[in-house]
C-alpha cells in the first residue's frame, strides 16, 4: 500500500507511480489509455494548482455541491439582486428557510472566487446588492447545462434507485 504523501513531499510524479501500481498499469501506459488518462491530467493539475482546502478547484467543485450557492448562481444569472430578496428567493425555491448567516457565509465565498461582485447603493440604510461577474457567468452557465443534463437523466436516475433498492432491500 502506498504511503500517503504529506503536502510538502507530494509531486505528481511519485503520485502517477501509486496510480500505476494500484490500477495494475505500466506507469508509461497511463497517459496513453484513455481510461487513465483523465487521472493523468488532474494530477498534473493538481500539482500545478495545488491540492489544498483552499485550491480553487476543490472549493469550485464544493461550491457547485454546495445547494445554497448553486441556487445563487442561478437566480443571479436573471441580473443583480439585493441581500434580503435573494435571501427570501432563495428560500422560497428550497422550501428551507436559509438564515442570514448562512447566506453571508455563502456570498462572501462566491465574492472571494471572483463569481459575483458587491455593491452598496446609496441610502440612509445601505442596500447590498449581488451580481455574476463574467466568470460567474461562465460558472452559471455551465451549472445551467449540468441542471439540463440531470433533468433529462432524471427518468434513467430514478431507474437506477428503483432497481438498487430492489436487489438491496430497501
Amino acid at each position: 500500500m502506498a504511503r500517503p504523501l504529506t503536502e510538502v513531499d507530494w509531486d505528481a510524479q511519485s503520485v502517477l507511480d501509486d496510480v500505476a501500481r494500484i490500477l495494475g498499469t505500466p506507469r508509461q501506459d497511463l497517459d496513453r489509455q484513455v481510461s487513465t488518462s483523465g487521472i493523468v491530467e488532474m494530477v498534473l493539475l493538481m500539482e500545478r494548482d495545488g491540492r489544498g482546502a483552499d485550491d480553487p478547484v476543490r472549493a469550485t467543485t464544493a461550491r457547485i455541491g454546495d445547494k445554497w450557492c448553486t441556487l445563487m448562481l442561478m437566480l443571479l444569472r436573471s441580473g443583480p439582486v439585493r441581500s434580503t430578496p435573494l435571501r427570501r428567493l432563495v428560500s422560497t425555491i428550497s422550501g428551507v428557510e436559509v438564515s442570514s448567516k448562512v447566506m453571508s457565509e455563502k456570498l462572501r465565498a462566491l465574492e472571494r472566487d471572483g463569481f459575483l461582485s458587491r455593491s452598496l447603493g446609496p441610502a440612509a440604510q445601505p442596500q447590498v446588492t449581488y451580481a455574476l461577474t463574467d466568470l460567474g457567468f461562465g460558472l452559471a452557465e455551465r451549472v445551467s447545462e449540468l441542471v439540463m443534463w440531470i433533468t433529462e437523466a432524471v427518468p434513467e436516475i430514478r431507474r437506477a434507485r428503483d432497481a438498487y433498492d430492489v436487489h438491496n432491500g430497501c
